[in-house]
């Protein structure tokens, strides 16, 4: 069921309160417990989506277009250390129905053109993703068995497959078919939230930060961290 009056005003409430400060100070606290009240509320709804079916979101990663050599190199992080879905769960992976039709066809054309990313069709795009967009990205890459690039062909958990310099989508585990599990927000939330984007994606960056810091201290030169899932 939608918000009640009451659930609608504690929920502009939050929304308003990260508004007014520029500073950290319980965002993680307030964004989970606006994810949860959405969720519960059925504003919000849990899904798989394909991973040919979500692209990042234009206020991902400072809108800035994603880069063949950060998503193979966490895709490697992650072969490292073993793929586990429930470490990308619907509570990281967050995406947004399509809102801005001319940022997700930007998206499109650019991976399109790269012989290292997964092909997209934009009107094929259900969710426009906050979090775990690299992770997807990647899935995406094996779905398609795309070409490696030059610095990874030597990578001894992207090779191993048939086709030495592309990905192996028979040699390398994943989640091609069904596809993550993610929270999936109408795109009316962000025409009226315009600022909720920006939030979860800052409230995943630091939770990361957190985590990173307890399991990789800063001056250890350990690659393999929890920094592969996001």
């Amino acid at each position: 069921m939608p918000f009640n009056t009451d659930q609608q005003a504690e929920f502009d409430m939050m929304y308003n309160r990260l508004c007014a400060t520029n500073e950290d100070s319980k965002l993680v606290q307030v964004t989970d417990s606006m994810l949860a009240m959405m969720v519960r509320c059925g504003e919000a709804v849990v899904k798989p989506i394909h991973c040919k079916r979500v692209v990042p979101h234009m206020k991902n990663r400072s809108s800035t277009l994603m880069s063949e050599t950060k998503v193979f190199g966490k895709g490697s992080k992650i072969l490292g250390v073993g793929f586990s879905l429930p470490k990308c769960g619907p509570t990281r992976a967050m995406c947004f129905g399509p809102l801005n039709t001319g940022s997700v066809q930007e998206f499109v054309d650019y991976a399109n053109k790269s012989p290292h990313f997964a092909n997209f069709e934009a009107t094929m795009i259900e969710g426009c993703s906050v979090g775990c967009g690299h992770l997807n990205q990647f899935v995406a890459d094996i779905h398609d068995e795309v070409m490696l690039p030059i610095e990874f062909r030597s990578d001894k958990d992207l090779i191993g497959g048939s086709i030495p310099d592309h990905l192996d989508r028979h040699h390398i585990p994943g989640h091609l078919d069904v596809g993550l599990k993610w929270t999936w927000i109408p795109p009316s939330f962000e025409a009226r939230y315009p600022k909720l984007p920006e939030f979860f994606t800052k409230s995943l960056k630091v939770e990361h930060n957190m985590v990173d810091g307890i399991i990789l201290p800063q001056n250890s030169s350990t690659s393999h961290t929890v920094d592969g899932i996001i």
